[in-house]
């Protein structure tokens, strides 16, 4: 049981990790803080745990689903949205 919460633990820790480097680039590059971030890792948490469970996908080939969609979704809300962000003239 230690060994269960110990791992469990690690994986958790390694997703905040993840998600703090995600918004540090993204604000150290673009100087714009993505409140969006977190929103994509959800959907992706949630896309995936939805292909595994509703429709039987296995959870890795899901995540092989669910990233590339979060990807385009990010990349639209890019263009979409912190484009005219980025090339605004800052004041």
């Amino acid at each position: 049981m230690l060994a269960q919460q110990l791992l469990l633990g690690l994986l958790i820790g390694g997703l905040y990790g993840l998600a703090a480097a995600g918004l540090s680039l993204v604000f150290g590059v673009m100087r714009v803080l993505n409140v969006a971030h977190g929103e994509l890792i959800m959907l992706g948490g949630y896309g995936a745990f939805w292909l595994a469970t509703l429709l039987g996908v296995d959870p890795f080939a899901s995540l092989a689903l669910v990233i590339p969609g979060a990807l385009l979704l990010g990349a639209a809300l890019y263009w979409s949205l912190f484009g005219f962000v980025v090339r605004a003239p800052e004041e």
